[in-house]
């Protein structure tokens, strides 16, 4: 099985060079707010399971809230297995809603077990320049996206908003 998805694969997603580096994958995913970024990596990721990679697809919110809770209970160590254990994890709204208590330190353990084993693909509405801040804590920040961002393609959207275009009533997202 490929750990990352193949540099065809990705291009041809949508007539454009959109490349994830072979064997890595990392693909942080910037949208406007509004801009099918979540559709987009939910088609992406069904076309991996389709050609048999493994892809959890989960909020980020979520599963930090899901990996905090396994400090409660024990089961913390089996949690963070269960995310590092995937071929391809896509970590939707990243920075949508603001980490808190081991929230920080959960996503760099996320990172950091994934790296250089397994594509993560990060869909957020905020831009890459402001992730360090969304952390609290300048070295974890620094040590997590370091990892995240190496040969990693940024993939920044332009255009009016998809929702914006739908309650307007015109058909043009171009």
């Amino acid at each position: 099985m490929p750990r990352g998805l193949p540099y065809r694969w990705w291009r041809q997603q949508d007539g454009h060079d959109q490349r994830a580096s072979p064997g890595k994958g990392r693909t942080p995913w910037r949208y406007n707010d509004g801009w099918v970024k979540t559709h987009l990596a939910q088609a992406l990721a069904h076309e991996a399971c389709r050609q048999g990679v493994e892809v959890l697809f989960v909020n980020t919110h979520k599963m930090l809230r899901h990996l905090h809770g396994g400090r409660a209970d024990g089961s913390w160590d089996r949690r963070l297995a269960s995310y590092v254990r995937p071929q391809l994890l896509v970590l939707d709204d990243f920075g949508l809603k603001p980490l808190t208590d081991q929230m920080p330190a959960d996503l760099y353990d996320v990172i950091h077990e994934r790296y250089e084993k397994g594509s993560i693909l990060v869909t957020s509405n905020r831009a890459p320049a402001e992730w360090p801040e969304l952390f609290g804590n300048p070295l974890l920040a620094s040590a997590g996206l370091d990892r995240l961002a190496h040969d990693a393609e940024t993939l920044v959207s332009t255009g009016r908003r998809y929702r914006a275009v739908r309650r307007n009533g015109t058909t043009d997202v171009g």
